[in-house]
């Protein structure tokens, strides 16, 4: 409360109430900015299993698409998989790269 200025019982007592509710409001801010965070760190996990799923998805149909090969289709897919994970490697370097900017600028 302000000095110099006398108040009168309703005034203090509206002053405290204030004060009490401004101070509820910054620590209810406080915790809704701590849950912002944790939201992000998990979109951020969920994006990476993601990515793995898609991986591993990936990787069962071409062990799917092997087991009815013979032996030189066997290896004339490797030679294709080499090739498809170096450009795969390129795309997802890119793709994370945008991701962290992303994040770092805070785009939605």
């Amino acid at each position: 409360m302000p000095r110099g200025k006398k108040y009168n019982a309703a005034e203090k007592h509206f002053i405290e109430k204030e004060q009490r509710y401004q101070k509820q409001i910054r620590q209810l801010n406080d915790v809704i900015a701590a849950q912002n965070h944790e939201i992000e760190r998990l979109k951020v996990a969920v994006n990476e299993r993601d990515k793995q799923i898609l991986l591993q998805e990936d990787w069962i149909n071409r062990l799917l698409e092997y087991t009815e090969l013979d032996k030189e289709d066997i290896k004339a897919a490797c030679e294709k998989d080499i090739q498809r994970n170096k450009d795969r490697r390129d795309a997802v370097a890119a793709l994370a790269f945008a991701e962290r900017i992303r994040l770092q600028c805070h785009y939605f």
